[in-house]
């Protein structure tokens, strides 16, 4: 592939002569029409429009037949399969507005050649949608117009538009904090509900169906096929709307896999659009994903709850959980058995020993003798320790009150104010006149509250011994 940019600054130097040249012409044009339009001379000359537009592209091949790179997206491919030929819109946008735009040609060869680069590098067809570096000539024809007729495009250059689509996509997912939404469903004990979404003429889906059909264990499963597109521009509306049929059948299946098989890498590029990864992280019950032999996660892969390679990796998964479900069972099985035969001789044991007891009475009596005196032995020390316990809250309780008591607490140099029988707590709560009582530690002391705390005033105080 040829190196990006303009092949040579004369092919630059070319192409701004020809946007130089269209504006000139169309400036004579309209001069020539306005003149016309008030007279006509007819000493001058008259051309055909075929003679102009003849002229037009003469002087384009003569002067800018040099090729020259462009960047641009290719919006419309517009490939005819009768002739093979293509005729695709080509863009250039600033935001969402477009602000050029001019039809390419692509002849069917080159197409061929093309296309053939695309599934070799980016392993995916030459598509529609996205961001192309190519290599075109200025190409006009009375008939057609003008186009840029495409001689090559470096599939290295769509490779990285598509790995930056993938980044961006999954930056967004994120932000959004939807990445580990759908690994973070409960996954089904035993998944035997299973929605796929696939083609019916798919070998991946053909595989998968066969490994689960001839598992050698016998297990059964109830699986329901919803068709849809796998690949290609339509691959990411048909696989939602798969999704949403899935939902709305009465069903509750326990999964949903997304089949594409035969371990073709081709055509991956529609598990990294945000649509369709948002949807499957958003989906209520797990979603798998078998499509193929890719080295690198696409997007659609590293959101949904498991991904195989293949779909027979998907099916072998699944025979899995079952394996390990009936290997826990036989255990349980066989630890249940073991517990009741050691339970069985267990009492076996038992009897056997009270049939000897009874066959011997004396021994029984001394045998009965030593389990009272163990009784006794347990009965007297549980005895000592709950008086202990007791004694021990008994002198806590004790200790309690001790420091509770109002007395320890006036010896202190605290007091205690009545008014009447009424603890007196707040001066707020007393009136000029009234009679108090204070209990100091020795003796009490009366006083009579002559002012409001407002106009505090010396209190006469009278002691009564």
């Amino acid at each position: 592939m040829k190196s990006c940019g303009f092949k040579s600054r004369s092919g630059y130097r070319d192409l701004r002569k020809a946007s130089d040249f269209f504006s000139g012409a169309f400036c004579l044009f309209a001069l020539i029409f306005a003149k016309t339009a008030v007279m006509f001379d007819a000493s001058q000359p008259v051309f055909s429009l075929l003679d102009v537009c003849r002229s037009i592209r003469k002087t384009l091949s003569e002067r800018y037949g040099s090729p020259f790179w462009v960047k641009a997206e290719l919006h419309k491919l517009n490939r005819y399969p009768a002739s093979g030929h293509c005729f695709p819109e080509l863009l250039q946008k600033e935001g969402e507005k477009v602000v050029a735009q001019i039809r390419g040609t692509l002849w069917k060869n080159d197409y061929l050649r093309i296309n053939n680069q695309f599934l070799q590098t980016v392993r995916e067809p030459l598509g529609e949608g996205i961001g192309i570096l190519f290599q075109a000539m200025i190409q006009y024809d009375p008939q057609y117009g003008l186009s840029l007729r495409i001689v090559d495009i470096d599939p290295s250059y769509v490779l990285g538009s598509l790995e930056k689509e993938r980044q961006i996509c999954l930056q967004r997912l994120s932000e959004e904090h939807l990445l580990q939404r759908n690994k973070n469903l409960s996954f089904p004990l035993l998944p035997a509900k299973i929605a796929v979404i696939s083609a019916s003429t798919s070998k991946g889906y053909s595989d998968f169906m066969q490994v689960l059909e001839q598992n050698p264990f016998g297990y059964r499963f109830y699986v329901r096929l919803f068709p849809a597109l796998l690949q290609g521009e339509g691959a990411v509306v048909s696989i939602g709307e798969a999704l949403r049929a899935v939902r709305a059948c009465p069903i509750d299946f326990d999964v949903v896999m997304i089949i594409r098989g035969g371990g073709d890498e081709v055509g991956l590029s529609a598990y990294n659009r945000y649509e369709l990864a948002r949807r499957i992280c958003l989906y209520p019950i797990p979603v798998l994903t078998g499509i193929g032999h890719s080295t690198n996660l696409t997007v659609c892969e590293e959101v949904a709850w498991f991904h195989g390679i293949t779909p027979t990796e998907l099916a072998v998964f699944v025979l899995r959980r079952f394996e390990e479900y009936d290997a826990t069972l036989h255990e349980l099985a066989d630890r249940l058995r073991r517990a009741v035969q050691e339970g069985l001789e267990s009492r076996k044991t038992a009897l056997r020993h009270i049939d000897a007891l009874l066959k011997t009475p004396g021994l029984h009596l001394r045998y009965q003798g030593a389990a009272l005196d163990v009784l006794q032995e347990r009965l007297r020390r549980a005895s000592e320790n709950l008086i202990r316990t007791e004694n021990a809250k008994l002198e806590s309780t004790e200790n309690t009150l001790r420091w509770a008591d109002p007395q320890r607490n006036l010896k202190r140099g605290y007091s205690i104010t009545y008014q009447g029988d009424r603890l007196v707590m707040s001066d707020s709560t007393l009136s000029p006149g009234q009679r108090l009582r204070t209990i100091l530690a020795q003796g009490e002391v009366w006083s009579r509250v002559e002012e409001s705390a407002d106009t505090p005033a010396p209190l006469k105080t009278e002691k009564k011994k």
